[in-house]
Order: structure tokens, then sequence, then C-alpha cells
């Protein structure tokens, strides 16, 4: 009994023509994405700006109008934003089809480090955000003869227990008594006198005489006294304050 033969295997031919085509397709439809102005960046949309211009921060980012959103790199624009020392941290959105969301948090300056010649703007965090210091003559001071602000990194910590013992001590002032500290100032002796509105000077050794609850504690009650003889409060003794 003779039967016909079934052809058996994988016929390659049809299997590459499929795949060429499929490949040509794939190309044609990526060339139109990637340059199609369907998808080209119309609108920058910046929130959470205070001291930084919208012009700025899209020449900190490095994007130009027309550029195809889904060539955009947001990690990169992300990092080239948070270059800048007034910038804490950064969010990029793609929104589609033609726009980009740019939300920044900006550092908020705090006070002003300087030594009589020169300064720089500090946030809470003691963050050195910029040297030019003259847009913020509101701010409150801290002096410090001996320091070379030249030396300072702009959008980094500045890593000395004396300034930022300093910021640290005006905070709880500020937390306990809003307004009370009119400026703060490092002496080369190595304490810090701390300056009041009602003309009282306070002395302490550092951030430990504040952290003190006892010495705190005391420290309150006479301040709310209010005592006009009193022109000296000194924190340094162990036993207690010295007033002068």
């Amino acid at each position: 009994m003779s039967g016909r033969r079934v052809k058996s295997g994988i016929n390659w031919k049809r299997i590459i023509f499929y795949y060429v085509v499929f490949g040509f397709l794939l190309y044609r439809a990526l060339l139109f994405l990637f340059t199609t102005d369907y998808f080209a960046l119309r609108e920058v949309r910046i929130e959470g700006f205070k001291v930084l211009s919208p012009e700025y921060v899209v020449s900190l980012a490095g994007i130009k109008a027309g550029s195809n959103l889904l060539l955009l790199d947001t990690s990169k624009i992300k990092e080239n934003i948070e270059k800048d020392p007034w910038v804490e941290s950064v969010i990029i959105k793609k929104e589609f089809f033609h726009g980009l969301f740019i939300g920044i948090k900006e550092r908020v300056p705090f006070c002003v480090l300087t030594n009589g010649k020169e300064g720089v703007v500090l946030s809470d965090k003691c963050v050195a955000l910029t040297k030019d210091i003259r847009p913020f003559y509101f701010l409150r001071k801290i002096k410090w003869k001996k320091i070379k602000i030249s030396e300072i990194s702009l959008g980094k910590r500045f890593e000395n227990r004396w300034v930022c013992g300093s910021i640290y001590i005006i905070k709880m002032f500020d937390k306990e008594f809003p307004g009370f500290l009119k400026g703060v100032q490092i002496a080369e002796e190595a304490y810090i006198k701390l300056y009041t509105k009602n003309d009282l000077t306070i002395i302490v050794s550092g951030v430990k005489d504040i952290t003190d609850k006892e010495k705190f504690v005391m420290l309150k009650k006479i301040i709310k006294a209010k005592s006009k003889k009193l022109k000296v409060l000194d924190l340094r003794y162990k036993k207690g304050i010295i007033g002068k």
C-alpha cells in the first residue's frame, strides 16, 4: 500500500521572511515616534520655585523646545537641576503628549555667616547657598572673624561644629521665643554670644548648655521675668547661670 509522503520540518524561509517584515515595520514605527512632531516638547511646567526663575531652571535642565519627549532622559535632567545649591530635591514627570513637569523643593535661607568683610547664606541645615549676601540683608547674622568664606563650598553642608551649633541654638530659641534673637557671635576664645532684642547677651560654651534641661528651664524663667538690671547671662558654669 502506497501513501503520500508528508514533508516535515520548519519552513525557515517563511520564518525569515516574517522576521524581515516585522523588523522593517518596527523600524518604521520607531522612526515615526522619534521624528514626528506629535511628541515634540512644547510646554515645561515648573512649580516650587521662589529664588530660582523658571527660565534659569530650564537652562539648568538642558532641554530645548521641540525635543522629542520620548527621548528626554528625566534622570539626567534631575541631576542637572540638583547641581544648583538652592535645589534640595526635584521631581521630573513627562506629561504626554507635549509637556514636562518639574517640581522643585528649594532650600530656605536661614542666616548669614560672615567674618565682617564677606559672607555666605546658610540654610537651617548648615548648607551653603550663595556668597552674594546683599539680597539677604534681613537675615540674622552669625559673626566669626576667623572664618574663611572662600573655603566654603556652595551646595554642601558646612561641617563646622561652631557654626552648625549656632544654627541649632537659634532654632531652639525661635521655637521657645520667636523673634527673640537678633544675632550670634562666635568668639575667638571658643564660646558663643547670643544677642537679643532686649539688649541681653547670653553666653554659652556650645549646644550642650542649651540642651541641658535644668539650665534651659532656668533660662526661660529669667527671660520671662524680663529683668532690666540683667545685661549678661552666662551659661558656661556647671552649677547654673551667672547673671551680670
